[in-house]
């Protein structure tokens, strides 16, 4: 199987793709329920909940669409429904909140925007 290029991804909230985008990291994780009895040998586990969370950097830009509906989904507090992109034509997806907006200001640099997404429900690939 061949490598995956990085500069082939892109993230869109709802339809709209988001500009600027230096990286986006995906988290997921389902706890590991002990479920061993008395007597056993060893720890047995069963799958219990899961999440997921994304992280994303831009260079900020109040004049893209998709920017701007994530940062007023966090001053608002509504969710997004965020598709990340590894490629042109796969992709996660799922509904989220924004749980963390920074934007960085340096007198020698861009300004720049990192924006957490948590995810609310299940998490999918197409």
């Amino acid at each position: 199987m061949a490598a995956v290029a990085g500069k082939d991804g892109l993230l869109k909230i709802g339809n709209d793709t988001m500009a600027e985008v230096q990286n986006w990291n995906l988290d997921a994780s389902a706890e590991m329920l002990d479920s061993a009895s008395l007597g056993d040998e060893w720890k047995e586990k069963t799958p219990g909940l899961g999440e997921w969370t994304a992280t994303v950097e831009v260079s900020w830009s109040m004049g893209d669409t998709a920017q701007v509906a994530v940062q007023n989904a966090f001053l608002n507090k509504t969710s997004v429904s965020p598709k990340l992109y590894t490629n042109s034509t796969n992709y996660y997806s799922g509904t989220a909140y924004v749980s963390s907006l920074s934007v960085s200001d340096p007198v020698d640099g861009l300004v720049t925007a990192s924006m957490e997404l948590a995810g609310s429900g299940a998490l999918s690939y197409n």
